[in-house]
């Protein structure tokens, strides 16, 4: 016989009963719910890393090149990871995508589109919150197509011919810029070095682009924060 139950009245013994079962809800909670809040926390700070850029890209003839073509501006797309350090080293990774443009100055040569596909790693130095220098190299494929006219009688008679194309490009780009927002965006200036690897040798194709970077998980953090 438990002696308790004869001394206690019975709301004191129902008070304690409905404590008791509270404390091991709570304490089942905490077990449970805790630890996937903290996954949930990692998990998050992995995918702040993800990044989406854009950016404006002019293109440079160089060379004999220049005789022939003259680029028009194109634009870049990429998609990738930055994996961070610590506030003053990263390493982004990301494949970029695009469409350039070149007229031809040749009455034999009318167009020549170039639509690359460049898998990039890289190495950024932020000597302060706020800037980044940065140095990135990477290789890949591209695809052209040329509108032209193979012989001055082609040209008179108007037998323009399109010629389909594939190889591969390497690339590499320099830049500095800012990183605002808690580093969620990011705008650089960029000199870039695109060459097209030919039969007869590389085909330099030197340019400059204006690129913003952004980081939509971060992005969303930083908001959440704020509220």
């Amino acid at each position: 016989m438990n002696f308790m139950n004869k001394v206690t009245p019975p709301r004191i013994q129902k008070n304690r009963y409905l404590i008791f079962r509270r404390a091991l809800f709570a304490a089942f909670f905490f077990l449970i719910f805790t630890p996937n809040l903290h996954a949930q926390d990692n998990v998050s700070k992995e995918l702040e890393g993800i990044f989406i850029s854009g950016s404006v890209h002019q293109m440079f003839a160089v060379g004999e090149l220049s005789q022939y073509v003259q680029p028009k501006p194109g634009w870049r797309a990429g998609l990738g990871y930055n994996i961070i350090l610590n506030e003053k080293h990263s390493f982004p990774i990301f494949v970029e995508s695009g469409y350039s443009f070149v007229s031809g100055t040749n009455p034999l040569v009318r167009t020549f589109d170039i639509v690359p596909v460049v898998g990039y790693a890289g190495y950024t130095f932020s000597p302060v919150t706020f800037l980044d220098l940065f140095i990135q190299i990477g290789a890949g494929g591209y695809f052209a197509k040329v509108d032209h006219y193979e012989t001055a009688i082609d040209l008179a008679e108007g037998n323009l011919v399109t010629t389909m194309g594939n190889g591969l490009i390497v690339g590499a780009k320099v830049g500095a810029g800012v990183s605002l927002f808690e580093r969620s965006l990011e705008i650089h200036l960029n000199g870039t070095v695109e060459c097209i690897l030919e039969r007869d040798g590389p085909v330099p194709l030197p340019g400059a682009s204006i690129s913003i970077t952004l980081y939509p998980v971060k992005i969303y953090s930083v908001i959440s924060r704020s509220h």
